[in-house]
């Protein structure tokens, strides 16, 4: 029997730091996952949706709607792939493009069974959809790159407040109370230090698949803006492992945790917290790591 194929809305940040770029490539190439809808998520959100439309045209996924969703402060987030989007402009897709994304994610919600929200960005749009449509948000699955519990950046001891919660703490505590099918996390702790490198990195490179391709123009684009961003490897891919938590958890050691979200934007571990199935580690890594380029070059 073939098995449902997983109806996802991605809300992505797409557009700051490359990760959201490389997830986005990722689920595409996930035969189990059927992307149905994005959301441009924080920022400026109409960028952050030229950029999305023209990767998925480039790609031959022009299928996929494109929603703008809520700007918020530009000062904050830096445009680092602008020099890719070019001239390109939401009327140049050939796909549909909704400029009230939150509405028209709302209404593909409403319209697909068994949904599951991925967000790899701060939480605004999401916040949004629960006050907006707080009715469909428990017919709905979770899964968030989010958080620290005991580790930071490239396994630093310690907990902190991540980026994804303190981008927007009040919509990150919104979306924790509403009333979730299932919450699933990818901290820090499992993603934080998430590398392509050496032969599996040059495997990528030597691919000429369109994914691969497209990813390399823009990692190129935004490298030139990140100096501290190695050439003969990727930078930290930490949206993967949300990816990846849509269709496999076997990797990874798997715990369910009562967390809250306080008001400084760190997470902790209370009886009162809201039940999260969280990525702590790794089982193997290695193993992962090379899913990850055999999908990507798919």
């Amino acid at each position: 029997m073939t098995q449902l194929r997983k109806n996802i809305l991605l809300d992505t940040d797409i557009g700051t730091d490359i990760d959201d770029t490389w997830a986005l490539g990722l689920l595409l190439n996930c035969p189990e996952l059927q992307l149905g809808f994005v959301l441009a998520a924080t920022g400026d959100t109409l960028y952050r949706a030229r950029l999305t439309c023209r990767i998925l045209d480039e790609i031959g996924h022009s299928e996929v709607p494109v929603g703008v969703g809520i700007p918020t402060d530009f000062s904050r987030t830096a445009r680092r792939q602008e020099a890719w989007v070019g001239n390109y402009q939401l009327g140049d897709y050939p796909g549909k493009v909704h400029q009230d994304g939150i509405q028209a994610a709302g209404e593909w919600l409403r319209s697909t069974e068994d949904a599951t929200v991925i967000t790899i960005g701060p939480l605004t749009n999401v916040a949004a959809l629960c006050a907006r449509h707080p009715d469909l948000i428990s017919r709905c699955h979770l899964i968030s790159m989010l958080g620290s519990i005991a580790r930071g950046h490239r396994d630093a001891e310690g907990v902190i407040s991540e980026y994804n919660v303190c981008g927007d703490i009040r919509g990150a505590q919104a979306v924790f109370k509403a009333p979730w099918k299932s919450v699933t996390i990818t901290p820090l702790d499992s993603c934080g230090n998430i590398i392509l490198a050496g032969e599996r990195y040059q495997r990528f490179l030597a691919s000429n698949r369109p994914i691969p391709r497209c990813i390399r123009e823009n990692y190129s684009v935004w490298r030139k803006l990140d100096a501290a961003s190695p050439p003969l490897q990727s930078s930290v891919l930490f949206d993967t492992v949300a990816i990846y938590l849509a269709f496999a958890e076997e990797l990874l050691v798997m715990r369910e945790l009562c967390i809250e979200i306080d008001d400084a934007g760190f997470m902790r571990k209370t009886a009162a917290g809201r039940p999260v199935r969280t990525a702590l580690d790794w089982k193997d890594k290695e193993a992962y790591l090379d899913l990850l380029l055999e999908r990507l070059i798919a």
